[in-house]
């Protein structure tokens, strides 16, 4: 049977099918999906073209920490808070170097000056004291579907390689796990490689969302 690969449909029921569960008993097409996202994202670290910025601004309440970030963020850019007029840059750090470094930290309020992100949180050191401005630039999420226009047919049949490495995994089955993720990695060096990247347009992500990756076992 041939799959065109041409709806995210179809590319569940081809995973299915060349994984020996055509009918769906052992895989949740969510979880197929899920790992197809998760090659998307996998793509979107190494192909530019792929990734697109947006930003968000937050207006911080006395007293407030930490503020829901949109629902489309991969990784921060950058975050930088309006004050009289001047930007001026808020530095990256975590909950745990706050706590360890500065365990008062909750105590203190301020104008921000730090910064940690957690799941679909963005919280501020010290506790803002007033109405502050502050903007996130990000990363906005790729697209999730096989159809989007951003992820052009030939990488689809590249990104069934990752989907496929995850099924056979789930199945036990390391060796075509393996294999499967080693064509899906040196395809994906091929693209890097046949793509002409500009660098100076390519953001720096000092956050992000995405930390699962399996690498081939040895």
């Amino acid at each position: 049977m041939t799959f065109a690969l041409d709806t995210i449909d179809n590319m569940v029921e081809y995973i299915k099918t060349q994984a020996n569960d055509p009918s769906g008993v052992f895989f949740d097409d969510t979880e197929i999906k899920q790992w197809w996202f998760e090659g998307v994202m996998e793509y979107a670290q190494e192909l530019d073209y792929f990734i697109e910025t947006n930003s968000s601004t937050v207006a911080t309440v006395a007293s407030t920490g930490e503020y829901t970030l949109p629902t489309d963020l991969v990784g921060i850019v950058s975050v930088y808070v309006t004050v009289n007029s001047n930007d001026q840059i808020v530095d990256p750090t975590s909950r745990k170097r706050l706590d360890l470094e500065l365990p008062a930290w909750k105590e203190s309020s301020g104008e921000p000056t730090e910064y940690y992100f957690e799941e679909n949180t963005i919280g501020f050191s010290p506790i803002p004291d007033a109405v502050y401005t502050i903007t996130i630039v990000y990363v906005k999420s790729p697209a999730q579907h096989a159809s989007d226009p951003l992820v052009p047919v030939w990488h689809r049949k590249v990104l069934t390689h990752y989907v496929l490495s995850q099924a056979y995994y789930k199945q036990h089955d390391e060796r075509r796990s393996d294999t499967e993720l080693n064509k899906f990695y040196l395809l994906l060096a091929r693209a890097k490689h046949n793509v002409k990247k500009k660098r100076d347009r390519l953001p720096v992500i000092t956050n992000s969302r995405f930390t699962a990756r399996i690498t081939p076992r040895r």
